[in-house]
């Protein structure tokens, strides 16, 4: 095991749930709007795009911060990094808190 598993375990989790973002997005667009042509696909594709390299950014510190131990009794790997946690729990609860809020207050029923 090494430390880039730990990473890619974070970048497809945010991978997969910015995409449900986006299609429940494009749902709402769908229903709400339903007499327009909804979102283009260079638009689609540049969204999948930012998904993507967002989801590789905001998993970059368990990367760069946690550490491969060996433990000696089981042989056996694992990775440690306490503080980083915390530190990658607030950054993503504070991505969403600022995300929804804006979708909110922006698109009122």
């Amino acid at each position: 095991m090494c430390k880039a598993t730990v990473y890619f375990q974070g970048v497809s989790v945010s991978a997969s749930v910015y995409t449900l973002v986006a299609i429940s997005i494009d749902r709402f667009y769908g229903i709400y709007y339903p007499f327009n042509n909804g979102f283009s696909q260079v638009v689609r594709r540049s969204v999948i795009i930012f998904i993507w390299l967002f989801s590789l950014v905001i998993a970059l510190p368990w990367m760069l911060f946690f550490d491969l131990v060996s433990i000696a009794d089981g042989g056996v790997d694992a990775v440690t990094g306490e503080n980083t946690t915390i530190l990658v729990s607030v950054l993503s609860y504070c991505c969403y808190c600022c995300y929804f809020y804006y979708y909110y207050s922006h698109f009122r029923c």
